[in-house]
């Protein structure tokens, strides 16, 4: 039987709503791990700040 060893990998989140940013990082068995949410930028703010924000989530 298989199964998946959930420390052994991580995937990424992105969540963009009309004014907030919200990344989360879960483990394998989709547990969260980590969360960061930026609000004050969100879809209505425009690409380049849309991607700043997710920057700054993920590196703060």
């Amino acid at each position: 039987m298989l199964r998946l060893v959930p420390e052994a990998g991580h995937a990424v989140g992105v969540h963009l709503d009309r004014d907030a940013v919200r990344v989360v990082v879960v483990d394998l068995d989709g547990r969260v791990v980590g969360e960061r949410r930026r609000a004050g930028v969100g879809l209505g703010a425009g690409a380049d700040a849309v991607v700043e924000g997710v920057g700054v989530c993920c590196s703060s």
